[in-house]
């Protein structure tokens, strides 16, 4: 005669391995799936850096020298804002030191062509207007910054027309 509690514990037994083996198969699958996953992460982080070095790439001189320059400064545009820059970055570009770094990327370059001449990029009459350009927008800025209104009105925002303004009068464009 079989004992009762054996047939009961048999059938567990029974029961308990085909559980695991069902779950040993989803855990092989999930694994599977996981290194799929993994695989194409490394290829999408491979394309990227790939399209990082060829936009490095297509970027003139200038571009190259203001990325540097803004890697130096600790500055990151926001991408959320249309890659502008916000808050302490802002308040860190529109600093004197951070002005004349800046100003320095435009100072007078020549560069070696592949058809073997050469070419004089900016002047110092450029370098001359963004200066006045940088130095007039921080004094708006700082301006803004401490004015004593509880909020800002529009009296005290600097608004992308008059930047534009302030531009065409730098350049000499438009009469004072």
């Amino acid at each position: 005669m079989i004992d009762c509690r054996f047939v009961l514990h048999t059938n567990d037994a029974v029961k308990a391995r085909e559980h695991a083996k069902k779950l040993d198969k989803e855990n092989k699958n999930l694994q599977n799936k996981l290194t799929e996953k993994n695989q194409q992460l490394n290829a999408s982080r491979e394309l990227l850096i790939c399209v990082q070095e060829k936009i490095n790439t297509l970027k003139g001189p200038f571009q190259k020298k203001f990325d540097q320059c803004m890697e130096e400064l600790k500055l990151k545009s926001q991408v959320y804002h249309k890659g502008a820059l916000v808050g302490n970055d802002a308040d860190k570009i529109m600093q004197t030191e951070n002005i004349k770094k800046i100003v320095k990327i435009f100072k007078p370059m020549t560069v070696k062509l592949q058809n073997g001449g050469c070419q004089t990029f900016s002047s110092n009459n450029m370098m001359s207007k963004v200066s006045t350009l940088l130095t007039k927008l921080s004094l708006c800025y700082v301006q803004t910054l401490f004015t004593k209104c509880s909020s800002l009105s529009s009296r005290s925002l600097f608004s992308f027309s008059q930047m534009y303004q302030l531009w065409l009068l730098v350049s000499g464009e438009l009469s004072a």
